[in-house]
């Protein structure tokens, strides 16, 4: 278990990086991301936004793992079929259609 609280302030401050106008925004969210997920290992939503800013970033290889290992924590079952679908879009992307399916 990891300290959830720092994990928190770490993706709010991933989720106010993409909402400004700076030009790099993703790559500075991304840091926030990774670093929530090293914060507190346990916890979904760092892990699946992780992966969903390695898809903003075009870094498809990246997102998968964390996509898997998002799944690994507890999860809503709506969310973990966001995921789900996500994961399946990125490995149909990089071309692995079976294990997409």
């Amino acid at each position: 278990m990891g300290n959830l609280h720092h994990a928190e302030q770490l993706y709010q401050q991933g989720l106010d990086a993409l909402n400004t106008t700076y030009p790099d925004k993703a790559t500075h969210a991304y840091k926030c991301f990774a670093a929530a997920c090293f914060a507190d290992p346990t916890w979904f939503y760092a892990w699946y936004q992780y992966g969903n800013n390695n898809v903003d970033l075009k870094m498809r290889e990246a997102a998968i793992p964390a996509y898997y290992r998002a799944l690994q924590c507890e999860v809503s079952d709506s969310d973990r079929a966001k995921c789900l679908s996500n994961l399946a879009w990125q490995l149909e992307e990089t071309g692995d259609i079976l294990r997409a399916f």
